[in-house]
C-alpha cells in the first residue's frame, strides 16, 4: 500500500545503572519502579539539518538530570529546558497515572551518516540511572523543494467574529524545526496540536492553531520560521473574518405594519403556523446547543489520551450531529407532524385538541432516547489484550488495509486511523477504523463515518471491522 510508512519514537527504558541483569518482575512491578528513558522522535526517519527534540524523562522524583557530551555530526539548538507533565498507562487493565520530570534539548544533525546519542545520567532514591548510547541512521538534507506543498486550511472555512476557529498548517514534508509558527497582525493565537497523516499519496504534516478575533475584516495569516533543507518557505493566506449576526428588521417599522396582511390568514405572522414554525427552528437551535455543550470537552486532550482515559471515541460538534443524528430527527418529528396536520385541516383549537399526542409526541420520544443511548455505546472501544508495541502493529494493519481495501488515514506511536468506502449489497457510506494503542493492550472501534452526513441513513459494517482486526491482533499474539 502506498503512503504508508512505519516509524515511531525510539524509546529506551534502562535498568539501574550497575545492573545489566534484566529484572524478574511483573508488569505491574515495572510500573512501579521508577524508570529513566530517552525519547527521540524518527517519525518519517532522520535527515541532516532537521531539528528533533530530545527527551530524558524520570518516572518518579529525581536530582537535576546531567545532560549528556554531544559531539560532531550532533549539536544543540538553543537553551535545555527542564518539564513536569503526566502520563497515562495501561497495566494489566488497571489505567495508572503518574507525574513525570525530564530534560528536553533541541538536536540537529548537520551531516548524513551514523551518529551516537550520548548517554544521560540521574539519580532517583539515591541510586544512579543512565540511559544507553545508542546509534542512529542520519539521511541527507533534502535538496529538492519542488514537490513540497504547504496550505492554510480554514475550519470552519467562512469565521465569525468572537468566536474561535482553527488553522492548520498543512505540508507534505516534515520541516527543519519541527514546530513551526504562524502570525498575523490582530489575531490571538495559541497551538492546539500536531500530528502525521497518511494516505494513498504522501505523508501530511498537519499543525494546528486556535485562533480568535475579536473584530471583523480582513487579516492575512502568514507563516513564522517554516524551513525545509535550510530554506526559509513562505505561505501567506487572507482570511475574511465576518459579523456574528445580521441586523433583524424592526417588526414595528411602518413598512412592515403596511406588509401584514389580514389576521386569520395563513399568511398572518400571527397565524399559529408561523409560531410553530419558529418553535421549530428553536428547538433546531437547543438541540444544536445541547450537542455542542455534551461534546465541549471531548477534543481537548489528543484522541488517544481521551480513548485511553474514558474507553470511548471522542466526537466533535458536527460529528456528534451526524453520529445522533437519527435521534435528533426523531425529537423534530412531533413538531412536523403538527405542521403537516395544520396545513391538511387548519390551525385551530380543534386540531390542536384532536392532535394524537401520545403517539405523534411519546413515541418518537421514546424511540429517540432509546437510538440516542444505542449510538453513544457504539462510540465505545473494544479492549484487546496484547503483548505487542505500537511499532509490531504496522505489517498487520498494512495487510488488513490491502485485503479489505481500507485506506489509512493516520499512523502514530499513538493510534491508527483508517476510513472504509461505500459498498454494497449492504448499504453501507463507509466508516471510521480506530486503533488506539495502550500499555498491553489496544483498543478498537469502528463507526459510521462521522463527517458524512450520509451516515445517518448508513447500517455499516462496523462488527466486521471490529471482529477483522480482534482476530488479527489475537493471530499476531499467538504467533
Amino acid at each position: 500500500m502506498k503512503g504508508l510508512f512505519l516509524s515511531m519514537t525510539l524509546l529506551l527504558c534502562p535498568p539501574p545503572y550497575g545492573n545489566a541483569e534484566a529484572s524478574a518482575a511483573t508488569a505491574s512491578k515495572e510500573a512501579s519502579d521508577p524508570r529513566f528513558r530517552a525519547e527521540l522522535d524518527t517519525l518519517g526517519g532522520l535527515r541532516a539539518g532537521v531539528e528533533y527534540t530530545l527527551r530524558y524523562e524520570c518516572t518518579a522524583p529525581c536530582d537535576s538530570i546531567r545532560p549528556p557530551c554531544f559531539r560532531e555530526p550532533i549539536e544543540t539548538v538553543g537553551e535545555a529546558t527542564h518539564y513536569r507533565g503526566t502520563r497515562l498507562e495501561l497495566i494489566d487493565g488497571r489505567r495508572r497515572k503518574y507525574t513525570t520530570q525530564g530534560l528536553s534539548l533541541r538536536i540537529r544533525f548537520t551531516r548524513e551518516g551514523v551518529a551516537e546519542v550520548p548517554s544521560a545520567t540521574t539519580r532517583i532514591g539515591g541510586r544512579k540511572y543512565a540511559t544507553p548510547a545508542v546509534r542512529v541512521r542520519v539521511g541527507p538534507p533534502r535538496q529538492d523543494l519542488r514537490d513540497i506543498r504547504c496550505r492554510f486550511e480554514l475550519r470552519p472555512e467562512h469565521p465569525q467574529a468572537g468566536s474561535e476557529f482553527t488553522v492548520a498548517l498543512v505540508c507534505t514534508a516534515r520541516p527543519d524545526n519541527g514546530d513551526p509558527g504562524i502570525a498575523a497582525d490582530g489575531l490571538t493565537f495559541r497551538r492546539s496540536g500536531s500530528g502525521v497523516q497518511t494516505g494513498t499519496d504522501a505523508p501530511r504534516y498537519e499543525y494546528t492553531f486556535r485562533v480568535r478575533a475579536e473584530r471583523e475584516g480582513r487579516y492575512t495569516i502568514r507563516t513564522a520560521g517554516l524551513r525545509f533543507g535550510g530554506r526559509e518557505y513562505a505561505l501567506s493566506r487572507e482570511v475574511r473574518i465576518g459579523r456574528t449576526g445580521a441586523d433583524a428588521p424592526d417588526p414595528d417599522s411602518p413598512e412592515s405594519r403596511d406588509a401584514r396582511p389580514a389576521t386569520g390568514r395563513a399568511s398572518d405572522p400571527e397565524h399559529p403556523f408561523f409560531l410553530l414554525f419558529g418553535g421549530l427552528l428553536t428547538l433546531m437551535a437547543a438541540e444544536w446547543l445541547a450537542v455542542r455543550q455534551f461534546v465541549r470537552h471531548e477534543c481537548d486532550e489528543p484522541l488517544a489520551d481521551f480513548v485511553l482515559r474514558t474507553g470511548r471515541l471522542p466526537l466533535t460538534a458536527w460529528q456528534a450531529s451526524t453520529h445522533y443524528g437519527l435521534p435528533l430527527v426523531l425529537v423534530l418529528l412531533p413538531a412536523v407532524i403538527l405542521a403537516i396536520a395544520g396545513f391538511t385541516d387548519g390551525f385551530s383549537r380543534a386540531t390542536f385538541a384532536a392532535f394524537p399526542w401520545k403517539r405523534c409526541a411519546a413515541l418518537p420520544l421514546a424511540l429517540a432516547v432509546i437510538t440516542a443511548r444505542r449510538q453513544y455505546r457504539k462510540l465505545r472501544c473494544t479492549p484487546v489484550r496484547t503483548p505487542l508495541k505500537a511499532g509490531d502493529f504496522g505489517p498487520l494493519l498494512e495487510e488488513l488495509c490491502r485485503l479489505h481495501g481500507w485506506e489509512p488515514l493516520h499512523y502514530g506511536t499513538d493510534c491508527f486511523v483508517g476510513r472504509t468506502h461505500p459498498g454494497f449489497p449492504i448499504p453501507s457510506w463507509g466508516e471510521r477504523l480506530y486503533v488506539v494503542f495502550g500499555k498491553g493492550e489496544v483498543q478498537i472501534n469502528s463507526i459510521s463515518d462521522p463527517d458524512e452526513r450520509t451516515a445517518i441513513s448508513s447500517f455499516g459494517r462496523n462488527r466486521r471491522n471490529i471482529r477483522l482486526i480482534r482476530e488479527a491482533v489475537e493471530r499476531a499474539r499467538k504467533a
